[in-house]
């Protein structure tokens, strides 16, 4: 669960960095993220072109891109820095935190996804100007082995999580320190962390708690719908004649 901010919290830290109120901070995001734009124009032009390929020969849309969430909002950002105040700062929070642009890529059925993750890592046009920073499954590999105490803690996050999707964190190789997250997940997946946006994380930001119990039930969803693209992936491949 993370750490509750408070709106007190979020005006003592503008005030304590001179900035009058969000609408400043708003501003210094928009400066400080100029490149950051760029690269997500340019990625997306890139991913476009991409799935535009893939799909091509093909009676049925392979996959989109999402339209919405693609800049991280400036309370989010106040947010994250104020919940990790040794690592992030208003110096270094556009360097260091690697979602402040992003976008998801909506796939129709399982296999889709692991194409659009094999298309793009192996995209020399992607490549040829951002570095691959990480690359996480969290769509099939959901458990950990339990090493520590840390570990531990993952592992009981990503139990009681619903989220499935790859994540993709790219740097530019032209703009240092410039980083951005793709991910691809399907669209039923896409439409499970809608719901849980609402139900769930929404109401825990905002410092309401959020029972375990609760909590797993909007998971329980997840797993309902992790089965159905199952099972909609192999139907897929008996109609297509088993195709990857």
């Amino acid at each position: 669960m993370p750490q509750h901010i408070t709106p007190e919290q979020i005006d003592e830290w503008l005030a304590t960095h001179d900035l009058a109120d969000m609408d400043a901070f708003a501003e210094h995001v928009r400066q400080v993220t100029r490149n950051h734009r760029i690269c997500l124009e340019a990625v997306l032009g890139i991913t476009r072109r991409e799935l535009t390929e893939l799909g091509e020969g093909s009676s049925r849309l392979v996959a989109d891109i999402a339209r919405d969430h693609q800049h991280k909002s400036p309370v989010s950002i106040v947010e994250k820095i104020l919940r990790k105040p040794g690592e992030l700062s208003l110096g270094n929070f556009a360097a260091e935190i690697d979602d402040l642009v992003r976008f998801r890529i909506l796939c129709n059925y399982l296999g889709d996804v692991e194409r659009v993750v094999e298309r793009l890592a192996a995209s020399q046009t992607l490549l040829r100007d951002f570095d691959i920073v990480s690359s996480e499954d969290r769509i099939w590999e959901v458990r950990l082995p339990v090493e520590d105490a840390l570990q531990e803690d993952r592992r009981r996050r990503l139990r009681l999580s619903g989220v499935r999707a790859h994540y993709f964190v790219f740097e530019s190789r032209r703009f240092r320190k410039v980083k951005m997250e793709v991910q691809v997940a399907t669209l039923l997946e896409h439409a499970w962390d809608q719901k849980d946006h609402h139900l769930v994380y929404e109401p825990e930001r905002t410092g309401e708690p959020i029972p375990d119990r609760f909590r797993l039930r909007v998971k329980a969803v997840s797993d309902l719908l992790y089965v159905a693209d199952e099972f909609l992936e192999a139907l897929r491949r008996e109609r297509e004649g088993g195709q990857a």
